[in-house]
């Protein structure tokens, strides 16, 4: 009975160390895994950090962008509105020379019609 119970322990003790064998390989394994999956996660963070990186300069081209774009919009505008203004000063000048123009023509022609009168009866006194 002795020896049964022995032969029943050394069995045991055989499964048991069985056992613990393939739960320390399991264990092992899940270490690996757990080890691989904190490098894949520190190589994700990695290139998460790169990309908030990138965002943040592609955010600041954007607002440099935009408020180079707002500024030459102002420039432009300024521009315009003073090349319009100075287009109606000139159109203003060019309209008051036209009169100018048109009432030394009117003179002109009445001098003219005064002239040959003159002559006219200048000739006729003559004659």
């Amino acid at each position: 009975e002795i020896n049964m119970k022995r032969e029943e322990a050394s069995v045991l003790k055989s499964q048991n160390e069985e056992s613990r064998v393939k739960f320390q390989n399991m264990l092992d394994i899940a270490i690996d895994e757990k080890q691989r999956a904190e490098v894949v996660v520190e190589e994700k963070q990695s290139e998460l950090n790169e990309l908030r990186v990138h965002k943040a300069k592609v955010d600041d081209w954007k607002s440099n962008a935009e408020e180079t774009m707002s500024a030459n919009l102002k420039e432009f505008a300024t521009f315009k509105d003073d090349t319009t203004r100075k287009i109606e000063e000139k159109v203003l000048i060019i309209t008051r020379l036209t009169g100018e123009i048109n009432m030394k023509r009117e003179e002109a022609s009445v001098l003219k019609s005064q002239d040959e009168e003159s002559g006219l009866k200048f000739q006729n006194m003559l004659d």
